[in-house]
């Protein structure tokens, strides 16, 4: 099994950090998108999604973001979009955490279980090949159309993705955060989302 470099992100959020921290796999690509043609309920130009992305991570490039650490729709979706919009600035490091305690699972859910929490330790499994993430981006991308443009049905579009950065991005698992399938990352582009 080859090893694949990888970067951690440091914690950047300005709200209090919990003493029960992960490190959640997510692949970055480097992204650029050009579409020629969207059927939608929109008066909006093809390209506007990606323009408004390119925008919000200006003077940097946009990247796509694909969690690596579950495979779960939902869950690839709801952070996968995140993190696009938010397209956050991040400060890395080379390596693994310091923290880690476990690269597998250490845990399996059971029916009867009310909460197993993430079911790994302090630093999550790789379960994406960059290979298979460059596939998933294309998900992630849909999924910001899909959630920034009302009625899409078809969309005509080039998704180019250069590098492919294993990242491993500092988060908080908590049940609170129900529609960002119970995880909080705790980057400063994230405190908004805290009541």
């Amino acid at each position: 099994m080859e090893e694949v470099p990888s970067q951690t992100a440091a914690v950047t959020t300005e709200l209090a950090v919990p003493a029960e921290k992960h490190y959640l796999a997510v692949w970055r690509f480097l992204a650029a998108v050009e579409v020629r043609e969207k059927s939608a309920e929109t008066a909006a130009a093809p390209g506007a999604v990606w323009e408004q992305i390119r925008r919000v991570a200006a003077p940097q490039p946009p990247f796509i973001y694909v969690p690596a650490f579950a495979l779960a729709r939902v869950t690839v979706q709801q952070l996968g979009v995140g993190l696009v919009l938010a397209q956050p600035d991040l400060v890395l490091e080379p390596g693994l955490p310091a923290e880690r305690t476990s690269l597998h699972r250490v845990t399996t859910a059971r029916p009867d279980a009310v909460d197993e929490g993430p079911g790994f330790g302090a630093v999550s499994p790789v379960l994406l090949s960059a290979a298979d993430a460059a596939t998933v981006a294309h998900f992630v991308y849909l999924a910001v159309e899909s959630r920034a443009t009302t009625g899409l049905r078809a969309i005509d579009y080039d998704l180019d993705l250069t590098g492919g950065e294993l990242l491993f991005l500092p988060a908080v698992y908590d049940r609170r955060y129900v529609r960002d399938s119970f995880w909080r990352f705790l980057l400063h582009e994230f405190d908004g989302l805290v009541a």
